[in-house]
């Protein structure tokens, strides 16, 4: 993931709800993003941190299918 110089030294960020669903769910507009976010943090580029919160509203689909 290529990122901006003045986001070079940012490390970790924090994922809230929105990202995570847009990812599972291939948004049209914010999929790519979130894509690129999750390669990061899967290639080890970014550490990626969310809530139980996030988990608990994200995990019920999956679970239903």
């Amino acid at each position: 993931m290529q990122r901006k110089p003045s986001l070079e030294k940012i490390n970790s960020i924090f994922i809230d709800t929105a990202p995570i669903i847009y990812y599972i769910e291939a948004h049209p507009k914010f999929g790519t993003l979130s894509k690129k976010i999750v390669d990061a943090f899967q290639s080890g580029v970014l550490n990626a941190f969310t809530s139980v919160i996030s988990l608990v509203e994200v995990l019920p689909k999956p679970i239903e299918s």
